[in-house]
């Protein structure tokens, strides 16, 4: 842009003193500055500028155009990003179900071993309680024989067939029953 600061003094300095000047010495004046070469020069400079504001819209015009392509690039690529981290984190959860259920499935496993383990001690616990009351009554029927055997061995009736036997006394005579047992003789 070139220097038209004398030209705008000049006609600032005709527009103020428009009472003061006559009009015929302010157009000369005007005139000596303002030239046919001056006006042209303007008019092609504003011309020039206007071809540079046409090219700044149009580029400002293009580059928008291009901002809101990739704004749209912009916007699909995160779209794709959110459904990629969807998937993956889908992903993720699958193989921690399928962790979880292969972990899942050895604890269903190993329960199913020790109910059939906990079957089996039941039915080897009520084997065992069934000989236990065998073993109970058998006691039982014992202790009933060996207190009939005591009763009878301190009676005096069986002291005096223990005395019999040979028997010295009481303790004595348990010796000599087990001997006549052993024997094949039974009293």
């Amino acid at each position: 842009m070139s220097d038209y600061s004398e030209l705008e003094c000049l006609a600032q300095a005709a527009i103020d003193a428009i009472g003061t000047l006559s009009r015929a010495r302010q157009e000369r004046e005007f005139n000596d500055v303002c030239t046919p070469q001056v006006v042209k020069a303007l008019i092609a400079e504003n011309d020039l500028q206007r071809k540079d504001l046409q090219n700044l819209r149009t580029d400002n015009a293009q580059l928008i155009y291009a901002l809101k392509q990739e704004q749209k690039s912009y916007l699909v690529l995160r779209a794709e990003r959110d459904q990629l981290k969807a998937e993956l984190e889908k992903a993720q959860m699958i193989g921690r179900l399928a962790y979880n259920f292969d972990g899942y499935k050895a604890v269903l496993d190993e329960r199913d071993q020790l109910r059939a383990e906990v079957a089996g001690l039941k039915t080897g616990y009520e084997a065992y309680e069934r000989v236990n009351a065998e073993l109970k009554a058998e006691n039982e029927a014992l202790r009933k024989d060996a207190e009939r055997y005591r009763w009878l061995r301190d009676s005096d009736y069986a002291g005096k067939i223990l005395r019999d036997m040979g028997a010295k006394y009481r303790a004595d005579s348990d010796q000599r029953i087990d001997a006549a047992m052993g024997k094949g003789d039974r009293p």
